[in-house]
């Protein structure tokens, strides 16, 4: 399935920052993310297009917390990896 060049574009950008990230040796802070705090803190993008474009995929990593969504770095992170568009 190919993704749209929006996708395509979020998916390198992610990639791009956890492979800087790491690559640099930072010690990142893992806990359980807001909707908000995930698209601002990480993913860079607006909760707008998270929803649409990411949030309700099959499989998209996710735990309950009473009636909230957390969202778990790393988890986000290998999900976005093994469903990127490569061409």
């Amino acid at each position: 399935m190919e993704g749209t060049v929006l996708e395509q574009g979020i998916l390198e950008m992610v990639n791009k920052v956890f492979k800087q990230g790491f690559d640099a040796g930072q010690v990142n802070n893992y806990q359980l993310l807001s909707r908000k705090e995930l698209c601002s803190q990480v993913l860079h993008i607006d909760v707008n297009t998270f929803d649409e474009h990411f949030r309700f995929q099959p499989g998209f990593p996710s735990v309950k917390d009473g009636s909230l969504e957390r969202y778990y770095v790393p988890a986000v992170h290998e999900w976005l990896m093994d469903h990127q568009t490569v061409k």
